[in-house]
């Protein structure tokens, strides 16, 4: 679900599932065995947001230098909840507040099964490690660093090629065990970054395991990062399992 406000306003997403029959307690855990289930959603602001009306239109109707937004997005969402066979429902008083309500019906696949046998064989590479992440893309970033993070990485953040090579440079001898390499990036590009790197005149220079992490994954582009000194290259978007063995062998972990 994506929400828009005005800047000033706090908005809070409680989210939950119901038996088709009972009563629309918010809950955290979902209890197999029923024919459908409800996912919903509530959404409460801090009063901020105005009124609201599902017609396309703005609370304050007079004239002003500064619109926030169009007015068209809860009749949008509206029209795409009831498509899929939904409902929204909200409470809304101007200065007070608004809390919406989206409820969705779908049918549990009951034949559904996870195979966890190999889990305990997933490789745990990164628990500890110290991690260069060069992205320039805001969100890539926070998602690639709450990846990291979430498998015990230590995250540096460098938002291009350039800025990547002068923390790599202004830090002590093996400071970083990895370093995952955007391609397409302002001022210094992936691949000037990764030679910078290795050109460096510091023993961990030429051993420091560099990954690039490019949309484009055609043979030439893996070529061109591979003769540019990385020793891999991950095709976005990451799948995180396919990619950690790689990454263990990497950095030189031992389950």
């Amino acid at each position: 679900m994506a929400l828009c406000a005005c800047s000033s306003a706090a908005i809070s997403l409680l989210t939950g599932c119901q038996q088709r029959e009972s009563a629309p307690e918010p809950t955290e855990t979902l209890t197999i065995g029923y024919d459908e289930y409800r996912p919903f959603a509530f959404v409460d602001d801090n009063g901020n947001m105005a009124g609201i009306d599902v017609e396309i239109a703005q609370e304050a109707p007079g004239a002003r230098t500064v619109y926030e937004g169009s007015g068209t997005g809860l009749s949008i969402v509206k029209k795409l909840v009831e498509a899929m066979g939904g409902t929204i429902s909200w409470t809304s008083a101007k200065g007070q507040g608004t809390t919406f309500r989206v409820t969705l019906l779908f049918a549990i696949d009951t034949a559904c099964r996870i195979d966890r046998s190999d889990v305990g064989n997933v490789p745990d590479p990164l628990r500890g490690a110290n991690v260069l992440l060069v992205e320039d893309n805001e969100m890539n970033m926070e998602i690639a660093e709450c990846l990291l993070v979430d498998l015990g990485a230590r995250v540096t953040r460098a938002w291009d090629g350039q800025e990547a090579v002068d923390i790599f440079a202004a830090s002590s001898t093996g400071t970083f065990d990895i370093v995952f390499m955007d391609i397409m990036m302002p001022r210094k590009n992936g691949l000037e970054a990764t030679r910078a790197i290795r050109a460096l005149d510091r023993p961990d220079a030429k051993t420091v395991p560099i990954c690039a992490m490019s949309a484009n994954a055609f043979h030439d582009d893996v070529q061109a990062s591979l003769d540019a000194g990385t020793n891999a290259h991950f095709a976005k978007p990451i799948d995180v399992a396919d990619v950690l063995p790689a990454i263990a062998k990497l950095v030189g972990f031992h389950g």
